[in-house]
């Protein structure tokens, strides 16, 4: 994930895939790190097989909250 100058990567022992889909799941501390606005997503990687990957870029629209910090 890239927004301007920050950018959220995840390694393949934070990822479920089931079937065709591909499940990545972003903590609260990862989340209050973006600004609103847009932030771009693609997945890339290797088969099983060895052969290389990548999706296309996905936008996705972050909302600003009310108050910071972690929930607890």
């Amino acid at each position: 994930m890239r927004q301007v100058d920050k950018e959220i990567t995840k390694t393949l022992t934070e990822l479920t895939v089931e079937k065709n889909c591909i499940k990545i799941d972003l903590s609260q501390n990862d989340t209050l790190a973006l600004d609103p606005g847009m932030v771009y997503v693609q997945v890339r990687g290797l088969t099983a097989a060895g052969s290389a990957f990548a999706t296309g870029i996905a936008a996705v629209k972050v909302e600003r909250i009310l108050k910071e910090g972690e929930i607890s």
